[in-house]
């Protein structure tokens, strides 16, 4: 399952990018009919040198950072689109989408594959020394766009979930508004609630018991195990 998740990932990059990456593999306009559009590389440069296209990059553990490989696609030197991040077990630990190579639109977050956290940020052009971004306030429901400098790179704008990683169950929403926590909600467990996700938990593959234990009193041949 997780080979399959990866190699979905890459194939629905190189088709997103594909006709980028074959215009950047090309040295000339004139040889275009030589190229075989049905093949595609990865990790090229454009005829300036900028990354372009699909990439393919590892990160050595630094910083108390684990180890990691994350692909994606640049559009000339700057990473656009989905990236994603998997650890040295293959493990997938984050979905990430850019603009202008800062972080922009819905993120998403894993551990041990499981989904934990989904957010949002709002890239800032850094073309220009400030960007605008539009807010509400939380009362009165104005609208107005405040000027942010563009060094800032990203902002958390929008709406943070956080998931436990064991049950999938809503645990936190946080609402940001150019990185200023707006308002934080907890989502705790009524009885019911926690009588069916103790219920949920002992029933997951891991807390299952491995064999077959047949009923007492009873053998566990499979013609026995046929005729009940």
């Amino acid at each position: 399952m997780r080979t399959i998740l990866i190699a979905a990932c890459i194939c629905c990059c190189m088709v997103v990018h594909s006709t980028a990456q074959q215009w950047d593999s090309y040295t000339n306009p004139h040889d275009a009919a030589k190229k075989d559009t049905a093949s595609i590389s990865v990790n090229q440069r454009d005829k300036s040198g900028k990354r372009h296209g699909l990439w393919w990059e590892q990160f050595a553990a630094t910083h108390g950072e684990a180890a990691y490989t994350a692909f994606g696609s640049y559009d000339r030197g700057m990473k656009i689109g989905p990236w994603y991040r998997i650890n040295e077990l293959g493990d997938l630990i984050a979905i990430e989408n850019y603009r202008f190579d800062v972080l922009h639109g819905e993120v998403k977050y894993f551990e041990q594959g499981s989904l934990t956290c989904v957010g949002h940020y709002r890239g800032l052009n850094p073309s220009q020394a400030y960007d605008t971004v539009l807010v509400i306030h939380p009362v009165t429901g104005e609208e107005k766009l405040v000027g942010v400098p563009s060094e800032k790179g990203s902002v958390r704008h929008g709406v943070w979930r956080f998931y436990d990683a064991q049950n999938g169950r809503l645990i936190r929403e946080d609402d940001y508004q150019i990185d200023e926590l707006l308002h934080s909600k907890t989502f705790g467990l009524t009885t019911a609630d926690s009588a069916y996700y103790r219920s949920r938990e002992k029933n997951m593959p891991h807390n299952r018991p491995v064999h077959y234990k047949p009923p007492k009193g009873k053998g566990s041949s499979l013609t026995e195990l046929q005729n009940r």
